[in-house]
């Protein structure tokens, strides 16, 4: 009965194979609904053509933690590092020292807007 306005989901066109298969079912799942709110794809593993920029920079502390707490993956590489450098990257659509993540709308056909 739930009907969220927005679903934010990994991409379906993301590297990770668990992430693609997320974003699959999501996409199913809401065209079975005929849920007519939007999806909203975050950035993981692959950049995105972005359509929405959120700045995070006053969490920016917060997701660094949050971060921290994926142990394994930070095992076999410096994702941390990694990921806010994207962060800091998509700032620059806001100004100078802002940090930002990025969004695309996707169409409930899995292609994007």
């Amino acid at each position: 009965q739930y009907e969220p306005e927005w679903i934010l989901c990994q991409p379906p066109t993301d590297i990770h194979r668990d992430h693609r298969a997320i974003a699959a079912a999501i996409i199913r799942i809401c065209q079975k609904a005929a849920w007519v709110g939007g999806i909203l794809c975050y950035e993981v593993w692959t950049p995105i053509n972005a359509t929405h920029v959120v700045d995070i920079t006053d969490v920016l502390e917060l997701k660094s933690q949050a971060i921290s707490c994926h142990v394994t993956a930070l095992l076999a590489g410096d994702y941390s590092s990694c990921i806010l450098s994207l962060n800091r990257y998509r700032g620059l659509y806001l100004g100078f020292g802002r940090y930002a993540e990025a969004f695309r709308l996707l169409k409930l056909d899995g292609s994007a807007c």
